[in-house]
């Protein structure tokens, strides 16, 4: 995510306006733009990515894998930091009025 856009570091989230600050949530949309919306919310330390359509939700923990190699959502120890960023995800939703896409039957 932020392929082809400027170089991104954390340094740069202090520089954000208020609310988001620090915990800026950002959105990516991608290829699959018609098909649905991935998001995202990140932090210094997580980053979680969700995929509306049901693949597999992903978790990097970017300290300990700053490459974003490996996706650590199933493991159980990071199950409350899944469970934050879900949370702060779902409020960003319901601040800025983003909804889901609707399935097509």
């Amino acid at each position: 995510y932020g392929a082809g856009g400027p170089p991104f570091t954390p340094a740069d989230l202090e520089t954000l306006p208020r609310p988001w600050g620090r915990k800026t949530l950002i959105q990516s949309l991608r290829h699959r733009e018609a098909a649905g919306r991935r998001k995202m919310v990140r932090t210094r330390h997580w980053k979680y990515i969700h995929d509306p359509l049901g693949d597999k939700d992903e978790l990097y923990d970017l300290r300990a894998d700053p490459w974003e190699l490996s996706n650590v959502i199933d493991d159980p120890t990071h199950a409350s930091t899944v469970a934050d960023l879900r949370l702060r995800l779902a409020d960003w939703m319901i601040a800025t009025e983003d909804a889901q896409p609707v399935p097509l039957p």
